[in-house]
């Protein structure tokens, strides 16, 4: 059997580096400057709206990104949160837009593993990889609903220049 490393992630990376929160900020940020000239909001009750649901989104984002991986070069182990729709039928509402659910994941067979690293990441020497490969998940609750995916994003690698030296080995 071979030697397990595991690796602790910066989850702030997580919200910083990931283009799909970029592009849920970019949106409801839109979406608030609009509403300030279709509602008649002052310049303070928009700014507030802005500062309050950003807030809302990136520590949401951050609490629910993966916290570390593990890997012995054949096989990469994650626990990752899945955004899940809420079920809703005609009688029933259901509360928030998002149902969080705690996935883990055991990827085999990894391929196409790419190194990331923007300019912000390479200034304090973090990074991200993207890999392909074969995942078997578990999760205690609609394990139905979780789609199965074969590519995979993990942000916030801690030392990404002595990573990619041990990763490869």
């Amino acid at each position: 059997m071979s030697n397990y490393n595991t690796y602790r992630l910066n989850r702030f990376f997580n919200v910083i580096s990931n283009p799909m929160v970029h592009i849920a900020l970019l949106l409801i940020n839109a979406v608030l400057i609009l509403s300030k000239f279709l509602f008649k909001f002052g310049i303070i009750e928009t700014i507030f709206y802005i500062l309050i649901i950003n807030s809302i989104l990136i520590l949401d984002r951050f609490f629910h990104s993966t916290k570390e991986f593990t890997s012995n070069g054949e096989m990469i182990e994650f626990i990752q949160y899945v955004a899940l729709s809420p079920k809703t039928s005609r009688f029933a509402m259901t509360k928030g837009i998002f149902i969080w659910r705690k996935v883990s994941y055991s990827v085999s067979s990894i391929h196409d593993i790419v190194f990331h690293q923007n300019f912000i990441e390479k200034f304090f020497n973090i990074g991200h990889i993207s890999f392909k490969g074969k995942a078997l998940f578990t999760a205690k609750k609609d394990l139905d609903r979780i789609t199965e995916k074969n590519m995979f994003t993990l942000y916030g690698i801690r030392n990404f220049s002595e990573f990619k030296l041990k990763f490869h080995n």
